[in-house]
């Protein structure tokens, strides 16, 4: 009897790490999600930023005037480029290594998953155990009840 409430006892604690586990992941996975959400901004940002980049070139030869104030405005758009291209390359590092979490994750919920269907077995025998022993043990009784009269 106590062995079965070892292996239940183990069983919900498997369970409830289980149940850790997955929170975690779906929060993770939702974390996940954000950060490509975001990546997905910084890479329209970057678009535009490419576009804004490529007009003021265009200023620069028709504007030769203005050249020197067009550049400027020029290296501050290629400052803010280099900044969402940092950024974006951040980003897809966090993602990675959010994606690699997630699978290991993903092992650990099938590592317990495992231990689970192990402990269901054990436990099943251990019933199956005590079904015989409690068997025996009425047919040892109705022996003794035999014997005694």
């Amino acid at each position: 009897a106590q062995e079965l409430q070892t292996v239940e006892d183990t069983k919900l604690q498997l369970l409830e790490t289980l149940e850790d586990r997955v929170l975690e992941a779906q929060r993770v996975a939702g974390e996940l999600d954000a950060m490509t959400k975001e990546q997905a901004e910084v890479r329209a940002r970057m678009g535009e930023a490419l576009q804004q980049k490529g007009a003021l070139e265009e200023e620069v030869r028709a504007w030769e005037t203005k050249h020197r104030q067009l550049n400027i405005l020029k290296e501050i758009q290629e400052d803010k480029l280099l900044k969402e291209t940092t950024k974006n390359t951040e980003l897809t590092e966090k993602v990675t290594y959010t994606e690699l979490q997630t699978q290991a994750m993903a092992q650990e919920h099938n590592d317990i998953v495992s231990k689970v269907d192990i402990l269901q077995a054990q436990l099943m025998r251990t019933k199956d155990d005590r079904a015989q022993l409690v068997e025996e043990k009425c047919r040892i009784d109705e022996q003794l009840a035999v014997a005694n009269l």
